[in-house]
């Protein structure tokens, strides 16, 4: 059994798919108004909760072989005292290349806050950072400035546009965090998930741009 926050997100609901093909069982935490349309499935069991409940969720835990945890990583905390509590030692979280940028705010200072919190926790993590997700359907990226382009006739770049960027395809991202949980070698380990080829961000908007004719 596979414990899964964030299941209901975007790319929570690729990551739940992903182990159903693999045929494994799935308990998902769900606040009590989200759609859960997409988790409809006789393996997928649903804890209504939300993570700062911890206390009406956390036994929700034993039994369970490991965590997956897409839900912000500034809920780490709350997981990692759960998991602790309940003997779950194996947690894949998530995280971003956000991180990794040169303007520290408030959000970028989060994330780094959250991830120190992970490697001093004891568990056997994983920390997955992807980039900028895309996919079908409203990823809450490349789909808007997809609308975006499409609705006007003209599209702001700030800057030069010369900066490179590496989105990465949701089914990818998935697969990576199911791997992770069953590789041994993952364990205690960061890992940067972007796709294959680098574009600068002009020629991301020329791409987009072509595709809609």
């Amino acid at each position: 059994m596979i414990f899964v926050t964030g299941g209901t997100g975007y790319t929570g609901r690729w990551v739940v798919a992903e182990l159903l093909k693999r045929q494994r069982r799935v308990k998902c935490l769900v606040r009590k108004t989200s759609d859960v349309d997409d988790l409809d499935h006789e393996d997928v069991s649903l804890v209504r909760s939300n993570l700062e409940a911890v206390d009406n969720w956390e036994g929700e835990l034993a039994g369970c072989d490991a965590v997956i945890s897409v839900a912000h990583i500034k809920y780490a905390p709350f997981v990692i005292d759960a998991c602790k509590k309940h003997g779950v030692s194996r947690v894949v979280f998530f995280s971003s290349t956000w991180r990794f940028s040169k303007v520290k705010t408030p959000v970028v200072a989060s994330l780094i806050q959250a991830e120190e919190a992970i490697k001093a926790s004891g568990l056997d993590y994983t920390l997955l950072r992807p980039t900028m997700i895309y996919g079908p359907g409203d990823d809450h990226n490349i789909s808007r400035l997809r609308e975006f382009i499409k609705r006007r006739p003209i599209m702001p770049v700030f800057g030069s546009g010369e900066q490179h960027v590496q989105p990465v395809f949701v089914s990818d991202v998935a697969r990576a965090a199911v791997d992770a949980v069953f590789c041994n070698e993952a364990i205690v380990q960061a890992f940067e998930l972007a796709g294959a080829d680098a574009l600068t961000y002009n020629d991301m908007l020329n791409t987009l741009s072509e595709s809609m004719g």
